[in-house]
């Protein structure tokens, strides 16, 4: 089998499993919503019809998640030569909407009740259903956000939380109707309302992180460090900076790198060494290196290099230098060049560059000096 295929294989497992959970997430919750539902109506709860509303929109996202799923596995064409993976950002935006929508609809109808409160009846079946729908969310929840861990799916991880609050809530209505039923106490409309504020805001924090990703998240250390390291296991490469990935889609990543390499590398060792990375990455992580940047490390001049070790201990020494790299130095033409990576806490990182530019200056009068700021995207 080759590099590519496996990749391949990975990603419609992927697919099949997102499917499969969610396939069972929309039964499990058609079955809940028309139990709790029925319920709610014969008792005349509102929240018991509100959370029989929620599970009813847990079933309409878990149905919007495999349209999603389905359309980001599209093959890339002409009109989008980079895939449609970007759709699962979409499917997770809508869903983020049902689930607002169905807090406001909740929230209205429990603002009705308080005005207009109804009489209420309990019974044993009511807490029957109400005592499986809390174990069945339970369960549901852990296996939704174990396979959304597993695939990293946005989409399943927020259900699986979904579930396990929506167990929760259920757990308070049971709560509600013992307390009816013994003391003749009548909470149930605020406790409506208590729900459909906690559905709104699992919405809204579904929808923030979808625009989140949209925008574009920081990518895991894990994955950065990972194929940092794949790079790094090559005696040639002596370091690998300024590591960019693009999502497009959920685990869908097209990028760049600058490596360092030794100055007596030739044109062709160097031509074989960025295809034989590409693939190794590509083979590893699934990730596909578009552009490998090269700095060229002047390993035979000794001068070269004690300046080299001197400048980069000058830069580390001020608060907020993370890393310097792609050092390069023209000793003919008097010229000095490097990358600093500065952290976000920097409160004037132009004013920092000043200064140590003004510090290499002050001990390499004679070298122009240029410093190129870098973005801390990989650290």
């Amino acid at each position: 089998m080759n590099n590519e295929n496996s990749v391949e294989d990975l990603k419609e497992s992927r697919e099949k499993e997102i499917v499969k959970v969610s396939i069972i997430t929309i039964i499990v919750n058609l079955l809940l919503s028309a139990f709790k539902g029925t319920v709610g109506f014969i008792s005349n709860s509102v929240a018991i019809q509100a959370d029989a509303i929620n599970s009813l929109s847990d079933a309409l996202a878990a149905i919007v998640t495999i349209i999603g799923i389905k359309l980001s596995g599209k093959d890339p064409n002409e009109k989008h030569p980079l895939g449609y993976g970007r759709y699962e950002y979409l499917s997770d935006g809508i869903v983020a909407f049902l689930v607002i929508y169905a807090g406001i609809t909740t929230f209205v109808d429990s603002i009705k009740k308080i005005i207009s409160p109804g009489k209420v009846e309990y019974d044993s079946i009511t807490l029957a259903v109400l005592v499986v729908a809390v174990i069945v969310k339970i369960a549901l929840g852990m296996h939704e956000q174990k396979v959304g861990e597993k695939n990293n799916s946005n989409a399943l991880k927020a259900a699986g939380v979904d579930s396990i609050s929506d167990s929760i809530v259920t757990s308070v209505v049971f709560v509600s109707a013992i307390l009816h039923m013994m003391f003749k106490i009548n909470v149930e409309a605020y406790l409506g309302l208590i729900i459909s504020v906690m559905i709104i805001k699992s919405g809204f924090e579904m929808f923030r992180e979808t625009i989140d990703e949209i925008l574009g998240n920081r990518i895991q250390g894990d994955l950065i460090n990972a194929i940092k390291g794949t790079l790094s296991d090559n005696e040639s490469v002596y370091g690998a900076f300024d590591l960019v990935l693009h999502a497009y889609g959920p685990e869908r990543y097209i990028g760049s790198v600058h490596i360092e390499v030794p100055s007596t590398l030739t044109m062709e060792e160097l031509d074989f060494l960025e295809r034989k990375l590409t693939a190794d990455v590509y083979r590893k992580h699934g990730v596909f290196l578009s552009g490998i940047g090269v700095y060229s490390v002047n390993v035979v001049d000794e001068d070269v290099i004690a300046l080299r070790n001197r400048v980069t201990e000058i830069a580390v020494s001020y608060e907020h230098v993370m890393q310097l790299h792609g050092f390069v130095v023209n000793m003919k033409e008097k010229e000095l060049r490097f990358d600093l990576v500065i952290d976000f806490m920097s409160e004037n990182s132009d004013l920092l560059i000043k200064k140590i530019k003004e510090h290499v200056k002050s001990e390499y009068p004679d070298f122009e000096v240029s410093i190129q700021k870098d973005i801390n995207v990989d650290l």
